[in-house]
């Protein structure tokens, strides 16, 4: 399995190199990075990378494509861009539209192995995602090429574990990690219940299939909300601004209710394409789930701080 970043042009060049560093530090078998010198900056629309060897074979055929990221124009903002294409030789795809404009973009190129598949194949891939203002997602998602066409295998901000925009104000998905087929995807969206939370759900990708299917089978991952006090000081727990109806079991119909003030603090999620649940427990060592709210009220949650 081959895991390489390419690094993108722009001020966040160093939240990039970290990014690579999170990714290789529980990747398996010490993955090797390549950083590919891009050509242009930020007076150019175009954004590219190209590699001369066979490091970034995306067509399987042994020999090493270029890869490149085409802009529509250059943004007001200075270091913004509007609209993205990938190229890949002489395929091409839009990621984003005119309208949307991002500062940077990362991609990292996975060379994904399945042992099941006969003989053992390899399926080359490139995870993308371009964020914007106050480090806000645009976009998130892993490619391939087949058939001379660039295609989209998986779309990391939605899916049946992401938490979409009805219940988050922004999100965030990123791959922590590769080993084999499996990914690790880490979750971190601006909740209106709890503010930040953040959790993670493995992958595998099925090679006859051609696509990526989730491991977790019981739907729930564990998780984190991150809470300050009024001092600036991090808590685990937090009161409760009002009362909330608390599950015994995802997905149940039995309930208790948690009175306005009681403390919890965030321990898990549980998600389907169609449930979005948080598990939570009490200072008490009360442990239910309560459903997430949609935008229009305070965070249930009085140490809940929202950002971005």
């Amino acid at each position: 399995m081959k895991l390489r970043m390419l690094v993108k042009a722009g001020a966040m060049f160093a939240a990039s190199c970290a990014l690579a560093a999170a990714v290789a530090g529980v990747a398996a078998a010490a993955p090797a990075y390549a950083a590919v010198p891009a050509s242009g900056g930020a007076s150019s629309a175009d954004l590219t990378w190209t590699e001369p060897s066979s490091a970034y074979d995306m067509t399987g055929d042994g020999i090493g494509d270029a890869i490149a990221f085409a802009t529509d124009v250059a943004h007001e903002e200075e270091g913004a861009y509007e609209g993205l294409t990938l190229k890949v030789g002489s395929a091409s795809k839009r990621l984003l539209s005119k309208d949307a404009y991002f500062y940077y973009v990362n991609a990292v190129y996975m060379d994904l192995f399945s042992a099941d598949a006969d003989g053992g194949a390899h399926t080359p891939v490139l995870w993308v995602s371009a964020v914007s203002d106050n480090d806000y997602q645009l976009m998130s998602a892993v490619y391939r090429v087949s058939g001379g066409e660039i295609e989209q295998l998986f779309d990391l901000q939605k899916n049946e574990s992401a938490i979409g925009k009805r219940y988050a104000h922004s999100r965030h998905a990123g791959i922590t990690g590769v080993k084999g087929d499996a990914i690790t995807v880490r979750f971190s969206p601006m909740t209106y219940t709890a503010a930040s939370v953040s959790y993670s759900y493995k992958y595998r990708y099925n090679f006859y299939a051609g696509e990526f299917a989730r491991v977790d089978a019981d739907n729930i991952a564990s998780a984190k909300a991150s809470f300050w006090d009024d001092n600036g000081k991090q808590r685990a727990y937090s009161p409760i601004v009002r009362s909330v109806k608390l599950y015994a079991k995802a997905g149940g119909k039995k309930y208790s209710t948690l009175a306005a003030g009681t403390k919890a603090k965030v321990t898990g999620v549980y998600t389907t394409s169609g449930t979005k649940l948080l598990r939570v427990k009490t200072s008490a060592g009360k442990v239910g789930f309560i459903k997430l709210q949609t935008s229009g009220k305070k965070p249930l949650f009085k140490y809940a701080r929202m950002a971005g």
